[in-house]
């Protein structure tokens, strides 16, 4: 019985290369959380907290440099295949270094200000600014390989950037005792190095051609609402690490930090698994020899079955924090209370993801913003009046206003699901 679940298991492509995409979202989009159990020895709770607000700066700056377009390629591929992602990436590439040139100019014209407003020297403004651009150009070559189910090599391009970041770090921070510029320095490096090949890959594939005027307009109209869409989590997230730094201090955003990335091991496998589970949404949608039963029949099963994994990820993430954080990490011992309430958060999270991908789909884009913007300023709202009185609150925030994205994002995506398919 076993032998046949775990065979049924390897013979569904969905869960199999989720599976997969889960392993290398954890390397990839977790090295901030496993960078601080390698340097720990070296990186106390204050050295986290800023690096935590150099992450918050780049986080910021990564929703304007391409103005979210680079989303746009995966839609394009299925919608108009190569000669989609050629136009594509012409209209991101114009886009970012339009928008990269004009955040080089703000920062050289305000640097003094921007470095007192921020507390992060000045250089780094500029470092934040290079990891952004390059970002772009690593992401997208991830999500070509992705949409093209090439499993292997996205793995080998995800891995080899988190282990160049793992051994730079190691050797910036251990050896040139550099601290948290140590890290911020070895990101920059590692995503120039790939956010290159990325960008080497396209134009020497000629897989771009001249930016049409018509396609921009359309990826921007595509693109431009997701801004407030994502800096929905810059409202949650950075502003937060700022209000926790005003009323308490930067070793408490160290602190806060260090939960927050350990509860979202549970949403790396969210992502991870989404990975795989939107290109196959995204086939099912526009497979046209499928009838409308047929598309919701697979739709739902799939949910389940990647539901079943969320739940599994909720549980192994608690159960072993709470017994070898005090172990290996005795000085961030006292953040696990608040790791146990953000991983309900991170569950949460994971839902959102299994209801999303159809509004990106229908191109339900603007609508995405409202829901996820208007709940993060909820969020800020709310943190603003009672992170004062204790951090456990605002764990509770994230816990409240990502439930309330889940229930409207669920209503509107069943909504679209019957609208269009119908």
């Amino acid at each position: 019985m076993f032998l046949t679940r775990i065979k049924s298991v390897l013979s569904n492509e969905t869960l199999r290369n989720g599976a997969f995409f889960t392993l290398f979202s954890f390397i990839n989009k977790g090295v901030n959380f496993i960078l601080l159990l390698l340097l720990a020895k070296y990186i106390t709770p204050t050295e986290y907290g800023y690096w935590s607000l150099f992450g918050t700066i780049v986080m910021f700056i990564g929703y304007f440099i391409a103005m979210t377009t680079e989303g746009y390629i995966s839609i394009s591929y299925f919608q108009d295949g190569m000669a989609g992602v050629k136009k594509s990436f012409s209209c991101i590439l114009l886009t970012t270094l339009i928008v990269s040139g004009f955040l080089f100019f703000t920062v050289t014209l305000l640097k003094d200000y921007l470095q007192q407003l921020l507390d992060i020297p000045w250089q780094y403004l500029y470092l934040a600014i290079g990891i952004a651009f390059f970002t772009v150009y690593s992401n997208i070559c991830l999500e070509f390989l992705r949409i093209k189910k090439k499993v292997a090599l996205y793995g080998l391009f995800s891995c080899s950037s988190a282990f160049l970041v793992f051994g730079l770090s190691i050797i910036l921070v251990k050896y040139f005792l550099m601290g948290w510029r140590g890290c911020a320095q070895a990101q920059f490096l590692s995503v120039m190095l790939f956010g290159v090949i990325g960008l080497c890959y396209f134009l020497f594939s000629k897989k771009i051609g001249k930016p049409n005027k018509t396609y921009w307009k359309i990826m921007l109209a595509w693109g431009i609402p997701l801004i407030p869409h994502l800096a929905a989590q810059f409202i949650r997230l950075g502003c937060d690490r700022y209000i926790i730094d005003y009323y308490y201090s930067v070793e408490m955003v160290g602190l806060f930090s260090f939960a927050y990335t350990l509860a979202m091991a549970i949403s790396t496998i969210g992502y991870g698994f989404n990975e795989a589970n939107s290109v196959n949404i995204f086939e099912t949608l526009g497979d046209s020899n499928l009838k409308p039963k047929e598309k919701i029949n697979l739709l739902n099963k799939q949910k389940k079955n990647i539901l079943r994994v969320y739940l599994c990820g909720l549980f192994v993430i608690i159960l072993l924090s709470i017994p070898l954080v005090p172990k290996l990490l005795p000085q961030y011992a006292s953040a696990i209370p608040y790791c146990i309430v953000l991983s309900i958060f991170a569950f949460f999270q994971c839902l959102y993801f299994l209801y999303t991908n159809f509004l990106f789909f229908f191109r339900q884009t603007q609508l995405l913003m409202y829901i996820t913007f208007s709940f993060a300023v909820i969020h800020f709202i709310l943190s603003i009046l009672l992170t004062r009185y204790s951090l456990y609150i605002t764990c509770c925030i994230y816990c409240f206003t990502q439930l309330g994205v889940v229930l409207f994002v669920r209503k509107n995506a069943i909504e679209a699901i019957k609208k269009n398919l119908n």
